[in-house]
């Protein structure tokens, strides 16, 4: 038996989503996986990766504005001869990136982006001076010069090929989250017996479970529910984040509106399995993982044109445009008044996302791995 290929991948910081997927890979490849940062500012899970056996580090860094600069990569790199360079495409490691890229074009080795950007977020549109001066021009530079794309929807893929990238270099890779926290909760439970133990006793459940800052849209969640004036039922809104003050005093006064805060782990399990609606109202989102949670609970969903995630919503919830708390209000009342549609859309999530498995992101990993690979070899 061969040895497994050499492959280096940089990601931004410690994702406790992520990191099953990363061990998954190390079964088939000398996989090495720096982190740029313990975890970001504002993030509140967890950043270890105690219990998984993959090779990795946590490179020094400092950071100046949105730059995430780590300033012993390139002594890393000289000391390991990596086949394969992936490379997340989060515009904070825009320094990082060209150390890695500039290596991998010195020793003639394939390069692989894992990109988010869409033509909305995660710095697609070039607003500010950094934008324009350094993420666009060293993003414009480096697409013409990789080998491939892991790209997480179909936005990024639009926005990919937009940005003069071969569509033959493209390819969608399957955005999918752990299951293992999940799994008490994901058999047949007593919904009902669970919202009373809750205390929800006969109530409606809609759902929104993410940070509480500007982007994501909870400000018009709380005003289209107050337009909704309906007794039988709760909106639960599940987070933290820098605006967390301000959004709860939108909801002073209303007696039917809660704040579980920052919930993770089988607690987060135990409110999917109680909702009837989960929503979603992001200005902007590159992806948007808890609307696969939601959807492994057999959830209607709720959202916008705006999240990534979106192209999950195939008859199984209602799309509408960010910022429209008219529209937001009528869809969460269309559902909140027809049972039937409900089930038939929680059924529908089913489906769509059984097929949305670490294991199947894995199968897309490898495959381009392998491509790049044999590419190269040709």
């Amino acid at each position: 038996m061969g040895h497994k290929p050499k492959v280096l991948l940089l990601h931004s910081e410690i994702s406790p989503y992520r990191l099953p997927l990363f061990e998954e890979l190390s079964k088939h490849f000398d996989l090495h996986v720096y982190f740029c940062k313990p975890k970001a500012k504002g993030r509140l899970w967890g950043a270890s990766t105690e219990g998984y056996s993959f090779k990795n580090k946590v490179l020094k860094s400092i950071s100046v504005g949105p730059l995430i600069i780590n300033y012993l990569l390139p002594f890393e790199l000289v000391f390991y001869n990596y086949q394969v360079y992936i490379i997340d495409d989060d515009p904070r490691l825009t320094l990082s990136k060209m150390s890695i890229f500039l290596m991998a074009k010195l020793l003639r080795k394939s390069i692989i982006i894992w990109s988010g950007v869409t033509e909305d977020g995660y710095y697609g549109k070039t607003k500010n001076f950094v934008s324009k001066c350094l993420f666009a021009p060293v993003r414009r530079f480096t697409y013409q010069h990789v080998d491939a794309f892991l790209a997480y929807g179909h936005k990024t893929a639009t926005f990919l090929t937009k940005n003069r990238v071969s569509p033959h270099k493209v390819h969608i890779a399957t955005q999918a989250v752990p299951m293992d926290d999940f799994t008490p909760y994901l058999g047949h439970i007593d919904k009902e017996r669970l919202k009373k133990a809750m205390g929800f006793t006969d109530k409606k459940v809609i759902l929104y479970v993410g940070y509480l800052i500007k982007r994501k849209g909870v400000a018009e969640l709380i005003e289209a529910f107050k337009q909704l004036n309906r007794d039988d039922t709760v909106l639960i809104i599940a987070g933290a984040g820098r605006e967390a003050s301000h959004i709860k005093s939108l909801a002073a006064g209303q007696e039917n509106i809660y704040f579980p805060g920052y919930i993770e782990g089988t607690e987060k399990a135990r409110y999917y399995a109680i909702a009837d609606i989960f929503v979603l109202p992001s200005y902007v989102d590159s992806w948007g993982l808890v609307i696969n949670e939601a959807m492994m609970f057999g959830l209607p969903v709720i959202t916008t044109t705006k999240v990534g995630a979106s192209e999950l919503i195939k008859d199984n919830g209602i799309i509408i445009n960010p910022g429209d708390v008219v529209a937001l209000k009528d869809a969460m009342k269309r559902m909140l008044d027809d049972d039937a549609l409900r089930y038939k859309m929680g059924v529908r999530s089913k489906e769509i996302i059984k097929d949305y498995t670490i294991q199947q992101a894995t199968k897309t990993f490898v495959r381009v791995i392998h491509e790049v690979l044999m590419n190269a070899n040709h």
